[in-house]
């Protein structure tokens, strides 16, 4: 499979964390990014924030390194912190009370197949 410019972007570690961080969680006033609630969780020694913190750092490291197995370990940190947000947060339903919640997860998700995609190889048998 022939990959894009696209693909290539969408795939690139520093879209990888502005896409992590900019994921807007509603909160009880107003929608905030979640590095927001990585910066405040980790200090306050959340899981979600340390291991958002470790996701964050791992994939800086990746883009230095230059190594898939990295940059796909830092998405990995990402998606566990992620979850373990959404389920240990307490307002559930307010969480997706905005739309742009939605548009930026989904910016996300989209991103996150691209990291995969560009690294897998095809075989037509």
């Amino acid at each position: 499979m022939k990959q894009t410019w696209l693909y290539k972007v969408f795939s690139h570690p520093i879209l990888q964390l502005i896409s992590f961080s900019i994921i807007m969680i509603g909160g009880e006033i107003f929608a905030s990014p979640y590095l927001w609630y990585v910066r405040y969780g980790s200090a306050d020694g959340q899981a979600f924030g340390i291991t958002g913190v470790v996701a964050m750092i791992t994939t800086l490291i990746s883009i230095v390194v230059k190594r898939f197995r990295v940059q796909l370990w830092g998405l990995i940190l990402m998606w566990v912190s992620l979850i373990v947000f959404f389920c240990q947060s307490h307002n559930k339903a307010g969480l997706f009370e905005f739309p742009i919640t939605e548009v930026t997860l989904s910016l996300f998700i989209a991103v996150s197949v691209c990291v995969v995609l560009k690294h897998v190889t095809w075989k037509n048998y």
